[in-house]
């Protein structure tokens, strides 16, 4: 649910330069790396309006990712990248193009429908993962 300039949803109650710069950089990680760009971009921002609009509602000043959920996510990015060639390659996908930087892969090849239930599901949970302190 994204404000479709009439002043309402979530992303009315935050601040505009925000909102236009926030957007405009939400692209990565991918559910998929053959996904539309443009999809995935508007269900990841609307997503995060969503979640405004819950930190709002509740007062949270802050949300981040518990380590231990920052870790289960980074373990099954890589589980289910290591059932394809992905990993074997030297590429940009698994962080080859930064010297000295762990080989991670980045997108997440699941699918966008499975990526789609996983993030609608931590938002039904209370955005289950995350630490919201008041």
């Amino acid at each position: 649910m994204v404000s479709h300039g009439d002043g309402s949803g979530p992303l009315a109650r935050v601040p505009t330069s925000a909102s236009r710069s926030s957007a405009s950089r939400i692209a990565a990680p991918s559910p998929a790396p053959a996904a539309p760009p443009s999809s995935v971009t508007e269900r990841h921002v609307a997503w995060i309006a969503d979640c405004l609009a819950y930190l709002c509602d509740r007062r949270h000043g802050t949300i981040e990712a518990t380590a231990a959920a920052a870790a289960a996510r980074v373990a099954h990015v890589n589980a289910v990248a290591d059932l394809t060639l992905y990993p074997r390659a030297n590429s940009w996908y698994m962080g080859a193009n930064i010297s000295g930087k762990s080989r991670s892969f980045m997108p997440y090849i699941g699918g966008v429908e499975t990526d789609r239930l996983k993030c609608a599901g931590v938002a039904a949970r209370g955005y289950a993962g995350f630490n919201l302190p008041a």
